[in-house]
């Protein structure tokens, strides 16, 4: 969110499940032949509230799989979760000379987009930053940057937190999406128990 416009633990996590290298959750969804696209990152947010989603387009093929790429995406979280400071340092730092390269030499833009992107930035960030917050990486890596992206990965980023979506025509419907009042049908639209939250698929209670 932008009130952690300094240190961007957000936009580092969506870099890492945005990847489409060798060993990113894309490439190993193509290998499969289950998808060809994966876009993550914080969509709509608030001063102090974000919701980070991860939005993968699934091949036909991939579509009756689609509730074991979920356990993928929270596979590779874990991955995520259990890697040491030295790597994550090693790729923030990858990730910092990346967009100061990107700020430097980006190509020129249109006059009004350009003051229309400064005003709107002017509401959320200070203005002596307001130039370049959305792109730089104001900070080093640390220690609390680490466990800040732990604490992100164990309270937001969890089974209990998530919200899944599947977007098909009704004709493709997979059997496995309503199974035990499934993500689509008496589990989303059912009663929401008093606790105001709705437990989440039993198939689904090993994920971390």
């Amino acid at each position: 969110v932008e009130s952690e416009y300094r240190a961007k633990p957000q936009p580092f996590l969506s870099h890492l499940l945005g990847h489409e290298g060798p060993g990113s959750i894309l490439a190993y969804l193509q290998k499969l032949g289950w998808a060809t696209e994966l876009i993550a990152g914080p969509g709509s947010s608030l001063p102090c509230e974000s919701i980070f989603s991860v939005s993968v387009s699934l091949t036909a093929e991939g579509l009756p799989f689609w509730d074991q790429v979920v356990r993928i995406i929270f596979n590779y979280l874990g991955i995520i979760r259990a890697s040491s400071h030295q790597e994550r340092d090693f790729l923030f730092s990858e990730m910092r000379d990346t967009q100061e390269l990107n700020f430097r030499y980006r190509g020129k833009e249109r006059e009004d987009s350009y003051s229309e992107g400064i005003a709107y930035a002017l509401t959320w960030f200070p203005p002596e930053d307001v130039l370049c917050a959305s792109d730089l990486y104001f900070e080093p890596f640390s220690p609390a940057l680490s466990q800040r992206i732990d604490d992100v990965l164990d309270q937001h980023l969890n089974r209990d937190n998530m919200r899944v979506l599947l977007v098909c025509p009704e004709k493709d419907i997979p059997e496995s999406s309503m199974a035990g009042g499934g993500v689509l049908g008496t589990w989303m639209s059912g009663t929401v128990p008093s606790t105001g939250r709705v437990m989440c698929p039993r198939r689904w209670q090993s994920l971390r």
